[in-house]
């Protein structure tokens, strides 16, 4: 069953308050009406402590106004929804709300199809909000969860927690989830981040696989033979290769910087004639195609 959400109302208007409250579907929007005030000061002190999810409010009420009433709340209440009601005179006031994130707007007077069709846009917008809220806090977890794993039997354990339909199918779904896709996915992200200076395990962890670093370590030098730097290392020195050969005319500082060195060019220098054997000037030279 879904949850009931809250709205309030404040206006200083009796007739206005009088024929919201009566006409408005409350219960069929899955809406409760915790509350209404006739001015801004009472509106205040009932919203903070009901915590509705919406507020309508009138822009013109005695002690505080409809605009510092929204100031207030948004600051205390991230996440309530506020419909504003103004007169014609009042509308170029009411747009100053806009600061607030307030988009919905009603002119008085208003009938109950106008309000019921704003609050069902509402209400809309905020389960989408709370489920993308939910969403997210859900994948924080699994973060967390993943940056702690350092085996392939704790990765394991935990995709049967998180997926445990992975058992009924045979273990055919786990297979994507396994040492083998991970490795080959770090290589991917390495091709397509050579340049990228911050690329090590570390970062591979942080930005794309939230695996704990030594744990990413030690599975790619089980499924590949060789170290995660070490091969890094190579990718970035064939690489430079290519590029020394296919572009003759770019210098080295920039052949530098496109395979992760930065502005270092001595430190590239040095790195590449110790995989290479001769010095990329040297390379070039050798590999120079004449026309």
């Amino acid at each position: 069953m879904t949850e009931m959400m809250k709205a309030y109302l404040a206006d200083d208007e009796r007739y206005i308050r009088t024929g919201i409250t009566q006409l408005v579907p409350w219960n069929e929007l899955g809406l409760t009406l915790t509350g209404v005030g006739a001015d801004g000061q009472s509106a205040y002190e009932d919203i903070v402590v009901q915590q509705p999810d919406i507020v309508i409010t009138d822009i013109k009420m005695p002690y505080i106004d409809g605009i510092e009433l929204i100031r207030r709340i948004s600051a205390e209440l991230k996440h309530t929804r506020f419909i504003v009601l103004s007169g014609h005179a009042e509308f170029e006031l009411a747009a100053h709300a806009m600061r607030y994130g307030v988009k919905h707007y009603l002119l008085k007077p208003c009938d109950e199809r106008e309000i019921t069709a704003i609050l069902q846009q509402l209400i809309r917008e905020i389960r989408e909000e709370r489920a993308d809220r939910e969403e997210l806090a859900g994948d924080a977890t699994l973060r967390t969860q993943l940056m702690k794993v350092r085996s392939v039997e704790e990765m394991q354990r935990l995709v049967r927690s998180r997926w445990p339909e992975l058992e009924a199918e045979n273990g055919q779904k786990e297979a994507e989830f396994g040492p083998q896709r991970l490795v080959a996915q770090m290589k991917l992200i390495i091709e397509e981040n050579l340049g990228e200076s911050e690329l090590s395990l570390q970062w591979l962890s942080q930005h794309h696989l939230y695996l704990h670093p030594e744990y990413l370590g030690k599975l790619f030098r089980k499924h590949t033979g060789e170290r995660f730097t070490s091969y890094l290392t190579a990718r970035r020195m064939e690489r430079a290769k290519e590029l020394i050969r296919s572009f003759p005319d770019m210098k080295m500082y920039e052949v530098a910087a496109r395979v992760g060195f930065g502005t270092d060019q001595q430190y590239f220098g040095n790195v590449f004639k110790k995989k290479v054997r001769m010095t990329p000037m040297e390379y070039k030279k050798q590999n120079w195609t004449w026309n």
